[in-house]
């Protein structure tokens, strides 16, 4: 039986993803230059990616049966930077620029599709754990800043001039605008805080935790607006463009491109291409943002992935094959002409708690498919407040994910290091922002380092075969004989061993076990459940000689344990040389 409430779901998600997030995919500029007139492409743009993305995924691209997949939303300010930065190298070619920045936003979603393909065909997913979280966290921090102010932007009318530190004061501030400013910030904050406090859920019944929450949220806001506008006499034509006028609703300008008629122009934007006018000398001189990009796009996958199996108990994911249809996705992306798209955690989640699966998420695509054509007909409707209002809740959900969620589950030093990449990325650039937290990281490494290497007595405990072990309570009973088997995880994890038979198999750790260690343990954890032919029923894991656990690795374990608990065969994860109230055990507990 079709889930009607996940299809309703998923389809309201992508126009409101296709309005907040599309419209801005062009840098924002003033009418008659570069990018005016061009805010359906934008949103065929955006549709287009979520359309092949949804295909893909749907038909095997993905093992998880409702997932939906979208226009990455970390990677908007790259895109704009793009444009802005081959616009700044055409200064006097300017029938240029936009086919040069088409072509360049196809080739970087080809980029990023190559580099999943290959991430996939070398299986070298585990090397994506060696970029530090914190540091990745940081950069998502500082892109929810971002759309912030380009939620700002969203709301000043076309006559307004490009928002600027000079200019944000007058602009955002002015007796005309703080009405539209004050519509937008508040539902959103709103929004945020009651999606997010108990007591708000406990006074609704649930409510607010339920998946239809946020979208009919968004379409309250949206009829309020219109009531308020009949109310008052604008629902007319003089009085709609009034509104425009004054940035209540959105100015929506027909571009009018060689051979092309209006109509084809209001989602045609194949026809913004022009192959003999590209500059492809010009594309280089973004290659900084494009790896930017992919680098955002191939660590954010994993970690969306490895969230969404924990988050609805998907015990077996099979990260390499998720790799490998998100390469096909984007690749198919690339050769479309339009922007990268990737698996969307947030809108996963909700469709699949909904009930949402392969036949729903098909015919959500059938609805997005509609959308693609009608856009045009439906965006001189939709208040500017609705889209500011959903732009600025991601935003204010991705940087209170970096900074306030992370504080009761990082160390201060990592707390710290995002602290720093999300100042460094807004006020430095991205780049600079990456470096700074990745410098940080390894003063803390080196730090724990110098720590670990302390002189300290440690006591240690054999126990030999056939030894009796005493219980608190029940008869005695024997321990199992034990083949020691010698395991070297790397040179960072010195005297680590591993012991098993096929009933029980023994891990080993010392010392300080950084983030840098995870993919190490990852796979010393996958050889040991198959070394055997099958997996242990206990898995023990000695922390008598560690002294620090970072979060991530902390995060892994827990990991670990769901996912072998849910086995067909199940393992039991034990972790033994722990003290209640120690350090470790805070750390564990931490993550």
């Amino acid at each position: 039986r079709l889930s009607l409430a996940a299809i309703l779901l998923g389809s309201m998600l992508n126009a409101l993803d296709a309005v907040s997030m599309g419209l801005l995919i062009f840098p924002s500029n003033d009418p008659g230059m570069t990018f005016s007139g061009l805010q359906t492409q934008a949103i065929s743009l955006f549709i287009m990616s979520t359309i092949i993305s949804q295909l893909t995924l749907s038909l095997g691209g993905s093992l998880f049966s409702g997932v939906l997949g979208s226009m990455l939303l970390e990677i908007l300010p790259f895109l704009r930077e793009i444009a802005s930065t081959i616009q700044r190298k055409l200064p006097d070619k300017e029938d240029a620029v936009l086919p040069t920045v088409m072509a360049a936003y196809a080739v970087t979603s080809l980029t990023l599709g190559a580099v999943l393909a290959l991430i996939c065909a070398l299986r070298w997913e585990r090397f994506v754990e060696y970029f530090p979280r914190v540091v990745l966290r940081g950069v998502i921090g500082a892109i929810g800043i971002s759309l912030c102010v380009l939620a700002l932007e969203l709301t000043l009318p076309a006559s307004a001039p490009q928002l600027t530190l000079e200019t944000a004061a007058n602009a955002l501030f002015s007796g005309a605008h703080l009405p539209l400013l004050g519509a937008s910030v508040g539902p959103a904050f709103f929004l945020s805080i009651s999606s997010r406090m108990k007591l708000f859920s406990k006074v609704t019944g649930g409510l607010t935790q339920q998946p239809l929450y946020i979208p009919i949220y968004c379409l309250v806001v949206g009829s309020i607006f219109w009531v308020v506008t009949a109310v008052r006499g604008y629902a007319n034509a003089s009085g709609l463009l009034s509104l425009a006028s004054k940035g209540w609703l959105f100015t929506v300008e027909n571009y009018q491109g060689e051979n092309q008629t209006s109509y084809m122009a209001q989602w045609n934007y194949w026809a913004l291409f022009n192959f003999n006018k590209v500059q492809w000398s010009v594309i280089p001189a973004a290659t900084s943002d494009i790896v930017l990009l992919v680098l955002i796009g191939t660590i954010t996958l994993p970690i969306s992935v490895t969230s969404l199996a924990l988050d609805l108990n998907v015990p077996v994911y099979e990260m390499n094959h998720e790799f490998g249809g998100h390469g096909l996705s984007n690749l198919l992306a690339g050769a479309a002409g339009t922007v990268p798209n990737m698996m969307v955690f947030s809108s996963s989640r909700f469709f699949m708690l909904s009930g949402g699966g392969h036949a729903e998420a098909m015919l959500v695509l059938l609805i997005t498919i509609a959308i693609f054509f009608v856009s045009s007909f439906l965006l001189p409707y939709i208040p500017t407040i609705l889209a500011a209002t959903l732009l600025f809740f991601l935003g204010i959900e991705l940087l209170a994910s970096a900074l306030w969620d992370s504080i009761r589950c990082l160390l201060w030093g990592e707390w710290i290091t995002v602290l720093a990449t999300v100042i460094g990325c807004t006020f430095l650039g991205v780049l600079p922002g990456i470096g700074l937290g990745t410098g940080l990281v390894l003063v803390l490494q080196f730090s724990w380092t110098i720590y670990d290497s302390r002189p300290r007595v440690v006591k240690f405990y054999r126990l030999d075969e056939g030894e009796v072990v005493e219980h608190a309570s029940g008869p005695p009973s024997f321990l199992p004989p034990i083949k020691r088997d010698a395991y070297d995880l790397s040179s960072s994890l010195e005297d680590t061993s591993i012991s098993s038979t096929k009933e029980i198999a023994i891990m080993k750790l010392t010392g300080v076990v950084g983030s840098a260690t995870v993919p190490w343990i990852d796979t010393a954890l996958k050889d040991i459940l198959a070394s055997r032919g099958r997996a242990p029923a206990y898995l023990v894991l000695d922390l008598e000689t560690v002294t620090r656990i970072e979060t991530d690795v902390a995060r892994l374990l827990t990991d670990k344990a769901k996912k072998l608990i849910q086995l067909v065969a199940p393992t039991c994860l034990i972790i033994c040389g722990l003290r209640v109230g120690s350090q470790v055990y805070a750390d564990l507990e931490r993550g």
